[in-house]
């Protein structure tokens, strides 16, 4: 077993051992060992790490546009196909839905509200986690 798996596994191992996790175990081994065995260098792997968030967070890869053929979802003619937090308003300006979540308990839970959205400009490439508001000032020690 190459160092990378043993390490998985170790790690994996560490995380307990009911039924669910368990399962997500395997499923997070099963994916560690398709990269291991891609044999990715140092820069690759990077690479390679980002792209599979994004995708699999269904975030775009590269910037959105703003183009005409970006718009309209079953839901709304007015989200954008690319990324499903951007939306248009009635002015056709476009904004993020999830650009930033809030606390009041110094971290321990988030929430959205309507100060979430963030108006935006083309090229836009969203981030891959909201900015973070501590409404108290500070997070929690």
């Amino acid at each position: 077993m190459s160092n990378i798996l043993e390490k998985a596994k170790h790690e994996l191992d560490l995380l307990g051992s009911d039924d669910m996790q368990l399962k997500i175990n395997k499923d997070i081994f099963e994916v560690i060992s398709v990269i291991a065995d891609q044999g990715h260098s140092g820069f690759s792997i990077s690479y390679l790490i980002n792209a599979v968030d994004r995708l699999a967070k269904q975030m775009p890869l590269t910037p959105l546009t703003g183009k005409d053929d970006e718009w309209g979802t079953p839901a709304s003619p007015k989200q954008n196909n690319r990324y499903s937090s951007v939306f248009k308003d009635e002015n056709g300006k476009a904004y993020d839905i999830e650009y930033r979540i809030f606390t009041d308990d110094g971290g321990a839970t988030w929430y959205s509200n309507k100060d979430s959205r963030e108006y935006i400009e083309f090229p836009y490439m969203p981030r891959l986690e909201p900015e973070r508001v501590y409404l108290n000032g500070k997070a929690e020690e």
